[in-house]
């Protein structure tokens, strides 16, 4: 299974945007569970797992993220829309 970090789309791995997040998205395995419709829209969804020994810590100031403790989420984001 991919990391989280290899479904994050080329242009935006190469942005910059998601630096400080890249750790915690490279210890994610994950997967793709495509399109999702709810009352807020329609949303990329994808499944994500991981293992660490120390909790995640999340710092407001950086917007970086620190290993730790055990995950399984749903993440999920709008589609990206092409012209």
């Amino acid at each position: 299974m991919p990391s989280l970090w290899d479904l994050v789309p080329s242009g935006v791995q190469s942005s910059g945007a998601l630096d400080q997040a890249r750790p915690l998205l490279q210890g994610l395995s994950g997967s793709d569970d495509g399109l999702q419709t709810d009352s807020d829209g329609i949303w990329h969804i994808h499944t994500a797992t991981g293992t660490w020994p120390d909790p995640i810590s999340f710092d407001p100031g950086s917007g970086g993220f620190g290993n730790g403790g055990a995950l399984a989420t749903r993440l999920g984001d709008p589609p990206h829309r092409v012209p």
